[in-house]
């Protein structure tokens, strides 16, 4: 079982990273899809783990499998969304390359935030 580096509180330790199946890693899969999709509803504050378990059909004995925590998931969530805008960054020609992703916050929807400027 692949033990990756964890930190908690400050001190690094190591956990399982729940099954390396192929199930498994679909399961991982699903469940980081639903959080990313309840974080991008509800906002971090007002996401609990129960809902993303919701989200995902899965138990939340399944979500602590996996991860740690709420911030564990968020920050995997987090570190996908950025590596996926770096894909988008302009290439060399000079033109910006196209969202590869299904769906999200870039895929033309307007949805703002905050208050429309002025």
């Amino acid at each position: 079982m692949r033990l990756p580096s964890v930190v908690s509180s400050g001190f690094p330790y190591l956990r399982p990273a729940g099954p390396l199946t192929p199930k498994g890693r679909e399961r991982r899969s699903d469940i980081l899809r639903a959080a990313r999709k309840v974080f991008e509803e509800r906002g971090f504050l007002d996401t609990r783990v129960s809902d993303i378990v919701a989200a995902a059909g899965v138990a939340q004995g399944t979500f602590y499998s996996y991860f740690d925590s709420k911030e564990a998931v968020f920050t995997e969530v987090a570190q996908q969304v950025v590596a996926t805008m770096k894909d988008c960054t302009p290439s060399s020609s000079g033109t910006s390359t196209r969202w590869s992703g299904s769906g999200g916050p870039w895929s033309g929807s307007s949805r703002r935030s905050g208050p429309t400027p002025s």
